[in-house]
């Protein structure tokens, strides 16, 4: 079954908990951690859950940091659009 990638940053204290929270409501969502260090994750959400998904992180961005992140790049790297640094801190030169 094809998922439906959404990527965000969280407080990287509170990945686990995001993991844990998501387990409970019968895995709407898988939470994949992509960089712990700055707390970038990806959810891949099944399809027809995306309405759910969506009122469980507006409820959880009350409790928690959750921002919508960039995707990352082919070579997964984030980049940081103000600095132009992906996130192993190397300017990346354009």
């Amino acid at each position: 079954m094809e998922t439906i990638k959404q990527y965000y940053r969280v407080d990287r204290r509170d990945i686990s908990f995001f993991k844990y929270i998501l387990e409970g409501y019968d895995n709407l969502g898988v939470l994949t951690t992509l960089d712990a260090l700055t707390g970038n994750v990806v959810l891949s959400v099944v399809p027809g859950c995306e309405q759910d998904i969506t009122r469980l992180i507006r409820s959880l961005q009350k409790e928690m940091l959750i921002e919508p992140a960039p995707a990352p790049d082919t070579n997964g790297c984030i980049y940081d659009t103000d600095t132009q640094e992906n996130n192993s801190g190397r300017y990346d030169g354009t």
